[in-house]
């Protein structure tokens, strides 16, 4: 067996290890990242987005949020299995 870890994991161990330096350096790499995914999909479905950003685990870990471009837009078949339908307005 193996602890198998998602990278927001990974930077939770990394700063229980005291290594700020490494998690600054690879959280503004994920979150850049994110960012350019966030974009991309926010172009392909036509809904808004805001700035992927790096939160507690508790929460979401890295992420960024997607919400309607227009006043009772559906939200997307892409994205309905994700987080709540009451999280989806404009």
């Amino acid at each position: 067996m193996a602890k198998i870890l998602t990278l927001d994991e990974m930077l939770a161990v990394l700063d229980l290890c005291g290594a700020e330096d490494q998690v600054k350096h690879y959280r503004w790499g994920l979150e850049l990242i994110g960012d350019r995914m966030a974009a991309d999909i926010a172009e392909r479905l036509g809904v808004a987005r805001g700035p992927c950003e790096s939160e507690d685990l508790a929460f979401a870990g890295t992420c960024a949020p997607f919400r309607p471009l227009t006043e009772g837009q559906k939200c997307p078949e892409e994205l309905a299995d994700f987080d709540s339908e009451a999280d989806w307005e404009f």
